[in-house]
């Protein structure tokens, strides 16, 4: 969860200045029966297990209506939480910088919104002001890394989310979009290696006694300064 916190915050502080959080969630009592305070087990973890694949031929549909109007996904990460009721939703965090990247989540947002139910979701959740229905949705991307990265803390609804069984939920509870890691160059295989980097420069020689004593591949190549470059990051 230490990675992820640090892979939302630098990639997204890598970014535009100002970003749009969406949050899409599952459907409500009408499509989901209710047990109690929760959303019925079997129908819960039906949902959790369907909800990678069903979002990612959403998110296909609603880029190919982008495409067709000439513009680009604004989509730049997205993170699966748990909702107490016991299915997932998720947070995603759109471009919102210049005027062709707002026309374009506007665009999204509202595929998003006519699509979702044809994809098995609920309530799409994105306020471009402040009113009577809460907050607006845009923020700056300090603002937003630090919202989103509190979701992964001990207790939190990623971390709720990771700890579900691995077969009744998505294999990816993060995505950080390409055009943002290459700005970066923050990767969670990247933070695993400088984890690895921390050990053998802290002198512990169980790490490599572990890999028969080889050091890994990346030594010596330009991604060891990249990793170097994250290490010495705070």
């Amino acid at each position: 969860m230490g990675d992820v916190q640090r892979m939302l915050r630098a990639n997204l502080h890598a970014g535009p200045d100002q970003v749009a959080l969406v949050t899409i969630t599952a459907p409500g009592a009408d499509v989901l029966p209710w047990d109690g305070d929760h959303v019925e087990a079997l129908s819960a973890v039906t949902w959790n297990r369907t909800a990678a694949e069903r979002w990612s031929k959403l998110n296909r549909a609603c880029r190919e209506r982008l495409r067709r109007a000439d513009l680009k996904s604004p989509l730049l990460s997205y993170v699966w939480q748990l909702q107490r009721r016991g299915v997932l939703h998720a947070h995603l965090v759109l471009d919102f910088g210049h005027d062709d990247d707002k026309a374009a989540t506007y665009a999204y947002v509202q595929a998003l919104r006519d699509l979702a139910t044809e994809y098995g979701f609920g309530f799409i959740d994105f306020r471009d002001r402040d009113g009577k229905a809460g907050r607006s949705s845009v923020m700056p991307r300090r603002i937003a890394a630090g919202y989103l990265s509190r979701y992964a803390a001990k207790g939190g609804q990623l971390a709720e989310a990771a700890a579900l069984p691995a077969r009744t939920r998505p294999r990816r509870l993060l995505y950080v979009s390409r055009r943002l890691t290459a700005l970066s160059l923050c990767t969670m295989r990247r933070l695993r290696s400088v984890r690895f980097l921390y050990w053998i420069r802290s002198g512990n020689s169980s790490v490599l006694f572990a890999r028969a004593g080889r050091l890994p591949d990346w030594f010596g190549t330009p991604e060891y300064d990249a990793v170097c470059a994250l290490a010495q990051a705070p």
